[in-house]
């Protein structure tokens, strides 16, 4: 089955009651061991920055795809999202108002539908084009 394109994707996750899709191959609690996003109890204290902005955080979030996001632990998606918004932020010169936990959801239901092509769109992308749909970014 060829994957839907990024914003017909984008589309049927925000206005529909399906946003995560049941897959054996998703794990929405990664412990993401074994990856390069793998990190130590003892290491966490000193995480300040995990991906945004790029300069002086410890992944670049710019690189991260749904198939990367799959890899990621739940605080990872979190410090993700809060932190690319603050990006966004900076770069529109706005403040922007978000339901992280509906935006978790949607990103995870966006990478578990991914395939092929899909798992190499940036995560970044994904968000920005959320926020578009929804009127907060022109």
């Amino acid at each position: 089955m060829k994957p839907l394109p990024l914003t017909i994707l984008i589309s049927f996750l925000l206005f529909s009651n399906l946003a995560f899709a049941e897959q054996e191959a998703f794990d929405p609690f990664p412990q993401n061991r074994g990856t390069v996003y793998e990190y130590s109890d003892e290491e966490l204290d000193e995480i300040d920055v995990c991906f945004f902005p790029i300069d002086k955080s410890r992944w670049d979030g710019s690189k991260i795809t749904a198939k990367e996001w799959q890899m990621l632990t739940d605080f990872q998606k979190t410090m993700f999202i809060c932190e690319y918004v603050e990006q966004l932020e900076k770069e529109y010169n706005t403040t922007i108002e978000i339901n992280g936990w509906d935006y978790l959801i949607a990103l995870n239901g966006f990478a578990a539908n991914c395939e092929d092509e899909c798992l190499k769109e940036p995560m970044t992308r994904v968000i920005r084009e959320l926020l578009i749909k929804q009127g907060v970014l022109k």
